[in-house]
């Protein structure tokens, strides 16, 4: 490892010696500024794309989004094992409603018994929790390694114990806003649609009222999920506004795809080729599909950041000895 601090903060190592089998890596510069003649959005939008492609995001989200797999099921049996020891039962039937939102059919007469889960999670609380701090930090390691290297930061260089306490401390914190995030159409309307029957304000206009209220809701959670994951996990704090705008991309999208999970899940439980495994490749899927929004909004966040700062010149090569 060089001494030189410069050196030792890059991103990537260089390159190994060798002989070169790739064609010579495309100028950007003048389509850099090509852009940003055009208009700031022009210009950052580009450079979210370079982002996007260079770090390989889509391929990131995968790699993301099997951890988030194996830290599921983990997290259901620990947290339904917990509600059965200290006797939540409403705490229960928010996480079942928080489930069902976000897998529909995971849990009830289609899925896994709640009652079954909780007797399971009542058992194995302990291994539960072991597994669940493995696989969760894993996927905590791996969201913040992802958005790194969207950054073009340095992976983190904190003690491997401490890195990974403080990402399980963050991930204490996420998840229960992800979860809150899928249950407010369900709480609101337990408490609004009451009050609307004795004023006799149900149906019609004041029925998109409530729909628009809990869309509102659920997307204000989901960015202040992004929001903290922009700032945090990245090694890099990008300032207000461009972070505002991969939050906001975000925030809108993920509430989009809330809405095309019941799609998305029967489509691939209707496949007859995928046999037994249609259950888990449509959770794959939808945990795929959230942890790219995630990334691009990180892309987002990191070009309109990039097209604040002024485009240098690629360095003039040396010349080579006669």
């Amino acid at each position: 490892m060089s001494d030189d601090p410069v050196r030792s903060r890059v991103a990537i190592p260089p390159p190994i010696p060798g002989e070169p089998m790739d064609p010579p890596l495309k100028e950007v510069e003048h389509t850099l500024r090509k852009m940003d003649n055009k208009s700031e959005t022009a210009g950052a939008g580009y450079r979210a794309f370079l982002r996007f492609s260079y770090s390989n995001a889509s391929l990131l989200a995968a790699g993301t989004a099997y951890y988030a797999f194996l830290a599921l099921f983990a997290l259901v049996v620990f947290a339904f094992g917990l509600t059965t020891l200290i006797g939540g039962e409403a705490l229960a039937d928010t996480i079942t409603e928080s489930l069902n939102k976000a897998f529909p059919g995971l849990i009830g007469d289609t899925g896994v018994s709640p009652q079954t889960l909780q007797d399971v999670g009542q058992t194995t609380s302990l291994v539960g929790l072991v597994s669940l701090l493995i696989t969760g930090s894993g996927a905590m390691v791996a969201a913040s390694n992802s958005i790194h290297l969207v950054y073009g930061v340095a992976k983190d260089s904190r003690n491997f114990i401490v890195a990974r306490i403080r990402l399980l401390a963050w991930m204490l914190l996420l998840v229960p806003l992800m979860a809150l995030s899928f249950v407010p159409s369900v709480v609101i309307s337990n408490f609004a649609q009451p009050v609307m029957d004795f004023l006799g304000l149900s149906g019609g206009f004041w029925t998109w009222v409530l729909f628009a209220l809990t869309a509102v809701v659920s997307i204000l959670l989901n960015a202040l999920v992004v929001w903290l994951m922009l700032g945090h996990l990245g090694g890099v704090k990008p300032a207000r506004r461009p972070r505002l705008i991969g939050v906001a991309f975000g925030a809108v999208a993920i509430e989009i795809l809330k809405y095309l999970l019941t799609f998305i899940i029967s489509w691939s439980v209707s496949k007859p080729q995928y046999g037994a495994f249609a259950a888990p490749i449509a959770m794959l899927l939808v945990l795929w599909l959230e942890t790219l929004v995630v990334y691009i909004a990180a892309c987002l966040a990191a070009g309109f950041a990039a097209s604040q700062a002024p485009v240098h010149p690629a360095p003039e090569p040396e010349p080579i000895p006669a």
